[in-house]
């Protein structure tokens, strides 16, 4: 503040307003009177002795209190409590020096609200330098400070915002430095804030790969922002993607520089790919669940006439062998069925004390053509049986993803080893490759869905195995490390099955059929091929057999003609399927059995099947019969 030390022309009148407390300003003062009432700035006199003597009418207004209140010390009543000694001490300390000096404090206005003010006082003095008092203004900076505190409240917010931000954030000015930049745009370009300050975009992004300048130049030089921008950078060694905005920054009218907004979109590509993938795949099982649906249908008709030829036939009759070979031979392709289904998620799980060994030794054939050339694949199964309860079709899966997991691994070729083991209370299968082997930062993830090492990998293909194997009880676990390779092992819990020894083909042929007493089936199936075959196999069984060929068709029979005895509906099929006509009977005519047959279920149907009395696709004559059998006596 520039000092003024006043020298005061008047001072008579002074000296006499000082003895009364009061300006009795005579008819010559009447014009600083009426300047002073006529400023809106607030002005105050006082003496020697630190009391004031005169206050102009805007003070007075200001607080709303009187002159005769405010003379003297009496304005201090105004005063916040908390500031009032310091500031009368600031005052006299001030004045007794005859120094000019400037002081905060708050006072009580009109409406009762303390406001800030900012007095500035200047020393006047008479002709011969005897200090006569001091003259001051008082400025309420009330709202000043309250801009002030918004201003520094939205620095706050904002600072808290762009430093919380998931998305990269800055700006630069017109000769493209950095002035200001958020920790996640900093952490895309690999380098920490300060690094960036003062620097220009070039020395940040050339070493990235990156060239932005022209792009830069165009916003400053046209006004309009730029969007949608593709960028690839590799930051700390790892190639990522984002998607940038650049925006002219205008300050009083001018353009001062260009804001930044990025976005990493490197994870939602991924999961986009991820999507897609599974999209594919649900396509494809989809289809592959249809195809499995009319061959299993074929098959159990292939399966089930040879089985009626070979019943029909003398023990010795050599054509017993051709009816056996056609029964391997749908076998086999069942087999293929259930593998399709599997792959698709839409196969009733059948549970049962199954070989492991002979699971394994079965897929081998499969697994060899897997298997490159440049891959020498090595399959141990022992000799002893080694027995777990679990589905085959699902046994199978695990041990295919295990494979061409490890395949994956071996891009130039190496050794692979499928191994079963006898582990006590446990049997083990093991995947053994010599490939790339697993970093420790992917192990703990290894079996998230949609988590991969692979450049194309689904991420679905461990995650199965994983969820296959907790299902059956199981556990999984790796062993792996960068360059050495990678072991799978998956352990089951042993069952108690008892292996026969017997050609599980001749087993089926020579399983009888269980007899019936001439009770009413209503065949429910689609397929006049398969109802076909169950009619035959049911009436020569001794059972009164119905057919429709819909749900609806069987409601519409069950109405005119009675509840039959027992009711063998496929699942899939037009208009009304297996399931709801289940329900329908359950309903309607309580007590009467219905067995559900089918070797797919699609829409989410396998939990509501499994819940129910169902035989899997393709089955045999004897099989039908000794569950249609079952249900009746039950």
């Amino acid at each position: 503040m520039r000092e003024l030390r006043q020298t005061w022309p008047d001072a008579d009148v002074v000296e006499g307003a000082s003895a009364g407390l009061h300006p009795t300003l005579d008819a010559s003062d009447d014009r600083f009177r009426t300047l002073a009432d006529s400023s809106s700035l607030l002005l105050w006199i006082s003496d020697p002795d630190s009391r004031v003597v005169f206050f102009n009418r805007s003070w007075l207004d200001f607080t709303g209190r009187t002159l005769d209140e405010e003379l003297g010390d009496g304005w201090l009543d105004g005063v916040h409590p908390d500031d009032r000694v310091r500031v009368e001490r600031c005052m006299r300390a001030h004045e007794q020096r005859s120094e000019p000096y400037t002081q905060q404090y708050r006072v009580l206005d009109a409406d009762g609200e303390y406001r800030t003010v900012v007095d500035a006082a200047s020393p006047m003095l008479a002709p011969g330098g005897t200090p006569l008092g001091y003259v001051g203004t008082t400025l309420d900076i009330t709202e000043q400070l309250r801009a002030k505190h918004r201003s520094l409240e939205t620095e706050v917010l904002l600072t808290t915002a762009l430093e919380a931000a998931p998305v990269g954030v800055g700006f630069v000015d017109e000769n493209l430095r950095y002035v200001r930049i958020n920790p996640t745009l900093a952490s895309f370009h690999d380098l920490p804030v300060e690094d960036h300050l003062g620097r220009t975009v070039n020395e940040v992004l050339a070493p990235l790969g990156v060239d932005l300048e022209t792009l830069y130049r165009r916003v400053l030089e046209s006004g309009a922002a730029v969007t949608g921008v593709d960028l690839r950078m590799e930051v700390g060694g790892v190639s990522r993607r984002f998607i940038a905005s650049y925006h002219p920054v205008r300050i009083d009218g001018r353009i001062a520089g260009v804001g930044i907004v990025s976005v990493d979109v490197t994870e939602r590509e991924q999961l986009e790919a991820q999507l897609l993938q599974s999209q594919k795949l649900e396509a494809v099982g989809r289809l592959a669940g249809g195809l499995a649906h009319d061959f299993n249908n074929l098959l159990a008709v292939i399966d089930g006439y040879a089985y009626l030829i070979s019943d029909s036939l003398p023990d010795d009759d050599e054509r017993r062998a051709h009816a056996l070979e056609i029964s391997r031979a749908s076998r086999r392709g069942a087999d293929l069925t259930r593998r399709l289904l599997s792959f698709s998620r839409q196969q009733v799980l059948l549970t049962a004390d199954v070989d492991l060994r002979a699971v394994v030794a079965d897929l081998a054939r499969l697994l060899e053509r897997l298997v490159p050339s440049t891959v020498d694949l090595r399959v141990e199964t022992g000799v002893e049986p080694a027995f777990v309860r679990a589905d085959t079709s699902r046994l199978g899966q695990v041990l295919v993803n295990l494979v061409i997991n490890a395949i994956d691994a071996m891009p130039s070729g190496g050794d692979l080893a499928v191994l079963v083991e006898d582990a006590g209370a446990d049997v083990r299968l093991s995947v053994t490759d010599t490939g790339s082997g697993i970093d420790a930062h992917s192990l703990p993830r290894l079996f998230e869905p949609f988590f991969t090492t692979k450049e194309h990998g689904s991420g679905l293909g461990l995650s199965t195995v994983h969820g296959v194997v907790e299902q059956l009880g199981g556990r999984v676990t790796v062993e792996s490390s960068v360059g050495t390779g990678s072991t799978f092992t998956v352990s089951l819990p042993r069952a108690s099955g008892v292996a026969t020894g017997e050609d599980p083909d001749v087993r089926a042929l020579a399983t009888p059929m269980q007899g019936g007493d001439g009770e009413t089936v209503l065949v429910v199936e689609d397929s006049e091929l398969l109802r076909n075959l169950v009619r035959s196999v049911l009436e020569r069984a001794g059972y009164v057999v119905l057919l429709a060929a819909d749900g609806e068709a069987a409601v519409a029979a069950m109405q005119a003609d009675g509840p039959p005895s027992i009711v063998v509906a496929d699942v899939e099929m037009p208009r009304m399927g297996g399931l709801e006509l289940s329900r329908q009977v359950e309903e309607r005519y309580p007590g009467t059995p219905v067995l559900l047959v089918s070797g797919y279920a699609a829409d989410g149907k396998i939990d509501d099947l499994a819940r129910r009395e169902f035989l899997q696709k393709p089955f045999t004559p004897a099989q039908l019969t000794e569950r249609v059998r079952a249900l009746l006596e039950r």
